[in-house]
This record gives C-alpha cells, structure tokens and sequence, in this order.
C-alpha cells in the first residue's frame, strides 16, 4: 500500500542534520524488500552528504553488495557534500551494471539547478 509506505518514510524523516545515512538507506532497502519492490527499484536519498568517516565504509558495502536498486542523490542544504553524493551515485550505477541491470543512477544539486535557471532566464 503506497500510502503506507509514504506515511512510514515520512515517520522515519529527519532534518536536523547528523543524520544517519546508513541506517536511512538500510530502512529503505528493507521496505522495498518487505513490499517485494526492491529489484530494478529506483531509491532516492536526500541529504547533505555530510556523513562520518565510519559511515562512508558500511555506506559504500550497503550500495556494491547488497543493493540490488538504483541509487539516485539529490544535495540539498549549504554545505552539500557534491564529492560524496556524485560518489555514492557512481557505486550504485556500476554495481547495478555488474547485476546486469538497466538504468543510471544520478547525483543532482538543487543549488546547480537554481543556477541553471537563473542563466537560462537572463538568455530569454
């Protein structure tokens, strides 16, 4: 039920930084495996990218190992971490080219897009 899994995302958000992107993206694979959505799914992380240096192993193991589903990060906030997102982006696309698997997994920076707006409204 799409509206339970939507009101459980919503119970698990967090937006006060120091945010545990391990356990965010475990708790998300483990829902679509619960609801058997997990194979070619397509998960979405918003963050920071701010993570400890712990973290970036168990992250990186999570994503090559274990993830059979498209990563894709979006950066949001000031100090948005392009290096680690872009990385964790990366690793998802190409474990999921070792599975055989079709699709990209991608890294946007909403701070990019306000730029590329910006420039595309000062060429009309």
């Amino acid at each position: 039920d799409l509206s339970k899994n939507i009101d459980q995302v919503k119970s698990t958000m967090q937006c006060m930084g120091s945010t545990d992107i391990a356990q965010a993206l475990q708790n998300g694979y483990d829902m679509l495996v619960q609801e058997s959505l997990h194979h070619n799914a397509i998960m979405v992380l918003v963050s920071d990218g701010q993570i400890r240096e712990q973290e970036t192993v168990i992250i990186r193991d999570l994503i090559k190992n274990k993830m059979d589903s498209l990563l894709c990060t979006v950066g949001v906030g000031r100090d948005v971490d392009e290096e680690v997102l872009n990385t964790l982006a990366n690793d998802s696309r190409q474990s999921a080219q070792r599975r055989g698997m079709r699709g990209a997994s991608c890294y946007f920076g909403l701070r990019r897009w306000r730029e590329i707006q910006r420039h595309s409204l000062d060429m009309i």
